[in-house]
């Protein structure tokens, strides 16, 4: 089969596309269900909950990296960080290729806390953190 594959990947790919357009919504929802399916994965592998609140609802969780590296790290990972997206690094994550030790979950308003305290984000001089000061 890998060698069928490969000697005739012109017609098994035009036949992949021909079934995706007719099945768009189908293929975008499972893909959607893959996405979800891998991130709750990692998110239990790593605690599966906020550090600092312990929220559960994975519609705000989000995967931190602990030393405050991240962009660089996942640089590092892909020549070019448009090539290395969400599900390659919860895969990579799920399936061992990166160290879970690195990462916890937090929360976005938390894992924005974070950055702020760590110094990657900044508030301008003399600017207030009290939304009442404006």
């Amino acid at each position: 089969m890998r060698r069928y594959g490969l000697v005739h990947r012109e017609f098994l790919n035009a036949k992949k596309r021909e079934k995706y357009k007719l099945n768009r919504e189908v293929s975008i929802d499972n893909n959607r269900k893959y996405r979800l399916r891998l991130k709750a994965k990692v998110l239990k592998m790593l605690g599966g909950k906020c550090v600092i609140c312990g929220t559960k609802d994975i519609r705000i969780l989000t995967v931190n990296h602990g030393s405050g590296n991240g962009l660089k790290h996942m640089r590092n990972l892909g020549s070019n960080l448009r090539h290395y997206d969400s599900l390659k690094f919860y895969r990579d994550i799920a399936t061992g290729k990166i160290d879970k030790r690195l990462f916890d979950v937090r929360c976005f308003n938390h894992n924005i806390l974070y950055d702020y305290e760590r110094g990657i984000r900044k508030i301008p001089k003399g600017m207030s953190v009290n939304i009442g000061d404006y």
